[in-house]
């Protein structure tokens, strides 16, 4: 395999990595602030039932 085969492999890994990584950082921050609205909607409802 020459060397610039391999190093386009590389590169495309990195690539391929990099959105993957950015993927599960993005669903993870969308759900997290999913459940912090269920939070605050949670405690106003029950401040508002007191």
């Amino acid at each position: 395999m020459n060397n610039k085969l391999k190093s386009s492999l590389y590169f495309a890994s990195l690539v391929l990595a990099m959105i993957t990584y950015y993927n599960i950082d993005h669903a993870d921050n969308i759900q997290n602030n999913e459940l912090a609205n269920n939070t605050i909607e949670q405690v106003s409802t029950q401040e508002a039932l007191n």
